[in-house]
């Protein structure tokens, strides 16, 4: 199998039964799903558009029937978790990323004695959160979901990117009021030199490899998941759930609600052949102490969001007993998904977004294969009109 990562062949390494780790419980599970329904009204307040969804950060689940056909399933059915089109941030990370922002300006409030159970208090008290600051490591989406409510509360916000980052997506933040440091290293670079930076000034950090808030955040799409499967009556149905993955931190989340909520789920991880970097960590036990750059790998992939080198420290023991396997895809093969999942069902993402869609070949069983649709709400048009062209140009 190392011989196959070395050289970028697609492969699906099914992982061994372990025994799990609990460092976090259903009672945490719980207490994050009361808190994030507690700042409902002000999400309401802020994002108009979360009032479709009462001031949840939700996504719908649905059968991709057409897709279904072009990619000639093997067994079972095809549907998707919606992701792309999480309200504000529109990606997997609005979860976590709120969740952990949120929960920072609470202890703030609370500290400084104006909360007072009232999450719309914090929007009279801006000065105070512009004295305030937030840093965060990010390949893009999640800078985009901690720029958004940071800012939106009122935070001095800077999101530190990688040379991996998409233009489009520093413009976007800065239009939000984010403060962007660009790098000309790789996510790990920019992750280490955030982590100093915010020592040195003394600023919350958001830690996309360590944070339990984050993770916690997360973890609370398992909810969702359960609902909808019952809504769409098939929750007896074996289930089989495909994350694209990158440090680790939103599938890990996942992963791990899912087996304390619905433990017959079965999940799996897609990284790119070029950054691999969670399933090296597992096959060697090494987790974070090694990188895709170590086995002669660039990390560099048009996948942004899967642009890693390490795994993230939290997530990987974690995944130990958890997930059922990770599997490599092409760039290529991202790309061609993006164009037939727009031909067939009319749904635009990013190519990291795509990455679940071959899981069904590797696994091939029956029941409900669903593909986690991670971003693209926020792609601009033209950008989405290259990725089609750069498909055509394969």
């Amino acid at each position: 199998m190392m011989d196959k990562l070395k050289k970028e062949i697609p492969f699906l390494w099914k992982a061994e039964p372990k025994e799990q780790r609990h460092p976090f419980t259903r009672e945490d599970l719980e207490k994050a799903k009361a808190f994030m329904e507690s700042f409902r009204p002000f999400l309401m307040e802020v994002f108009p558009e979360t009032k479709e969804t009462q001031g949840m950060i939700t996504s719908e689940m649905r059968a991709l029937p057409e897709m279904e056909k072009a990619l000639s399933l093997p067994k079972g059915k095809l549907f998707a978790k919606f992701d792309n089109m999480l309200p504000v941030a529109g990606s997997i990370k609005a979860r976590g990323g709120f969740y952990e922002v949120l929960h920072h300006a609470k202890t703030l409030a609370e500290e400084e004695g104006f909360y007072q159970n009232d999450p719309l208090q914090l929007l009279k008290h801006r000065d105070f959160f512009a004295s305030k600051e937030i840093e965060v490591a990010s390949t893009g989406n999640l800078g985009l979901s901690i720029g958004i409510i940071s800012a939106t509360i009122g935070f001095k916000v800077t999101v530190h990117m990688s040379r991996d980052a998409k233009e489009w997506k520093k413009e976007l933040l800065r239009e939000k009021g984010a403060q962007v440091i660009e790098y000309a290293g790789d996510y790990s670079a920019a992750v280490e030199a955030a982590r100093e930076a915010s020592k040195e000034k003394g600023s919350y950090f958001v830690d996309d490899e360590q944070s339990p808030y984050l993770f916690m955040g997360y973890a609370l799409a398992a909810y969702e998941v359960i609902e909808q499967l019952e809504t769409l009556g098939i929750e007896k149905e074996d289930l089989h759930v495909y994350l694209p993955c990158g440090v680790g931190g939103a599938p890990g989340g996942i992963a791990y609600g899912l087996s304390i909520l619905l433990p017959k789920a079965k999940v799996y991880f897609a990284e790119p052949t070029k950054a691999p970097a969670v399933l090296l960590g597992m096959l060697t036990e090494k987790h974070d102490q090694i990188s895709v750059g170590d086995i002669g790998l660039s990390g560099k992939t048009l996948a942004d969001g899967l642009a890693v080198g390490k795994a993230s420290s939290l997530v990987g023991p974690l995944m130990e007993g958890r997930i059922q396997g990770i599997y490599t895809i092409e760039d290529e093969t991202m790309l061609s998904y993006v164009k037939t999942l727009y031909e067939t069902e009319g749904i635009k993402v990013e190519p990291s977004a795509c990455a679940g869609f071959l899981g069904p070949h590797f696994v091939q069983e029956d029941g409900v294969h669903l593909a986690w649709l991670t971003g693209g709400r926020l792609v601009p048009e033209e950008i989405f009109q290259s990725y089609l062209e750069e498909d055509r140009a394969e």
